[in-house]
Formats: C-alpha cells, sequence, structure tokens
C-alpha cells in the first residue's frame, strides 16, 4: 500500500470530521502533495473484539509499522489486554515513541496508563508522545470522559 493512499484516506477523514479551517485544509492539501510512496507498511492488531490468538475485547489498537517507524494507534479497552497480546505476539514496544488515539472512547484509550507506566521502566521515551485530536479532553453530555480524568497524570509525566 502506498503511504499516498494512506494519507489521503486520513486527509478525507479529518476533512469530514471538522476541517474547516482554512488553514487546516491548506496542511492537508500541502501533505497531500509531499507525499512519498512507502517501501514496507505492516499492520498487527493488537486488541480487537475477533482474536485468534492472544485475548479479545470491545476495544482496538494495532501497531503500524511504516519504513521501520513504529505507531501505537490506539491502546484497546481493558488495561492489560494489548500488554499482554504484545508480549503473547513477541512485540516489544519499549521502542515506540508514538501513540495515535483516535477518539476519547474507552475501548481505544483505556490502556494509556498502563502500557506507558510498564515500557518507561525499560525506555523513558515509550510511548511519550502521544497525538490526540483536538477536544478529546472535553466532558461530552451523559459521558464519561476518561482522557479527561487521566489528562493531568499524563501532562505530568
Amino acid at each position: 500500500m502506498r503511504l499516498q493512499n494512506v494519507l489521503f484516506i486520513i486527509s478525507i477523514f479529518l476533512f469530514f470530521v471538522g476541517c474547516t479551517d482554512k488553514e487546516k485544509q491548506e496542511k492537508v492539501n500541502a501533505s497531500i502533495s509531499n507525499m512519498k510512496t512507502v517501501g514496507s507498511l505492516k499492520v498487527t492488531t493488537l486488541s480487537t473484539m475477533v482474536a485468534n490468538q492472544g485475548l479479545g475485547e470491545w476495544g482496538y489498537s494495532a501497531l503500524v509499522e511504516v519504513d521501520g517507524k513504529q505507531i501505537l494507534f490506539d491502546t484497546g479497552r481493558k488495561t492489560e489486554t494489548v500488554l499482554n497480546n504484545a508480549e503473547e505476539l513477541g512485540i516489544d514496544l519499549s521502542n515506540v515513541q508514538d501513540v495515535i488515539l483516535s477518539h476519547n472512547h474507552g475501548d481505544h484509550t483505556g490502556g494509556l496508563i498502563t502500557l506507558r507506566n510498564y515500557y518507561k521502566r525499560m525506555n523513558p521515551k515509550a510511548l511519550s508522545r502521544i497525538h490526540v485530536g483536538k477536544g478529546i479532553f472535553k466532558q461530552r453530555l451523559n459521558m464519561r470522559n476518561r482522557m479527561k480524568e487521566i489528562r493531568e497524570e499524563l501532562e505530568k509525566d
């Protein structure tokens, strides 16, 4: 899969979820025009409701590897699922610095603190750059926002 295709899909997604600001649109367009071909791409699912190996849960997490760069996309629901599944698959997340959280639902953010605390013992930079969308810390009506609850802890760490 070409990085151009991946970035195009992400750009379209961002556009439809609220990219109304002209400056943001220009940045998306600039990203599309500067795309390069990916030499290697691997996505390993670490948490999902269907599991042939490891633990399944209502949640999502994946390790994305692009040309040697690793990114953890979401962290599952239960605090230990991604940690246990990574270990069972022989995947070491201690050298992964970047985490992308797609949104503030617990089934995508639940393992974040556990993962960070576990892997930072091996590498202080492990899972230390957390990328979130605007508004992830805002309170929703009648819905718990765990990200809001752990914001201070994340920023302190």
